[in-house]
């Protein structure tokens, strides 16, 4: 996405604020555009690194609707003050549904690659256990093992498949904990903006 259409999808997502303060706003993310293009960024990566216009107006409008219930104007009636707070609850339940089903999907493919790469690991280790001791009780006889040649062969097979997949499930368990943690920090970012 380039800067005009962020920018245009920003402004009108953002109809529901003051003019002043959707125009500092808008101001603001024009001046990161220009600081990514003098940094040599393209607008499409600018526009990524920014993220979806539209969850972050709903943000600008949570903080808004909070900030006028919290610090009401002078005069204002409590009704007012009350519809502040409900819209301010309102478009924030909207942003964290966008952001768990926006975010469900990859994170439910992700697990089922790690889980999968899991399962993999574990039964080449298994299957290399169990190839080994075939190996040094001979194989069950002439049926699956007709030389001894073989059967090193096998033991050598096996002790190569339990290393890899000894190795696998340790990079496995280190991206795992990297994982999960990440997982971890962007609940806590939406529960933060959820209580904001």
């Amino acid at each position: 996405m380039n800067e005009t259409t962020f920018l245009s999808e920003m402004q009108s997502a953002l109809g529901g604020l003051p003019f002043e303060q959707r125009e500092d706003i808008l101001v603001e993310y024009r001046s990161h555009f220009f600081e990514g293009k003098e940094r040599g960024k393209s607008e499409e990566d600018i526009s990524k690194s920014l993220g979806d216009p539209r969850a972050v107006a709903r943000s600008y409008i949570a903080d808004y609707h909070y900030t006028a219930w919290r610090t009401p104007a002078p005069g204002q009636s409590v009704g007012k003050s009350f519809s502040h707070l409900i819209r301010a609850v309102f478009v924030t339940f909207s942003l964290l549904f966008f952001n768990f089903f926006f975010m469900l999907v990859p994170v439910l493919i992700y697990a089922a690659f790690l889980g999968s790469a899991w399962l993999l690991a574990g039964a080449s280790v298994f299957v290399g256990l169990i190839f080994f001791i075939l190996g040094l009780v001979g194989g069950g006889g002439d049926f699956v093992l007709s030389n001894s040649s073989a059967q090193w062969a096998l033991i050598f097979y096996s002790v190569g498949a339990v290393a890899l997949g000894s190795l696998v499930s340790l990079g496995l368990f280190a991206l795992s904990r990297l994982s999960i943690r990440a997982l971890m920090k962007y609940i806590k970012l939406n529960i933060n903006l959820a209580t904001a």
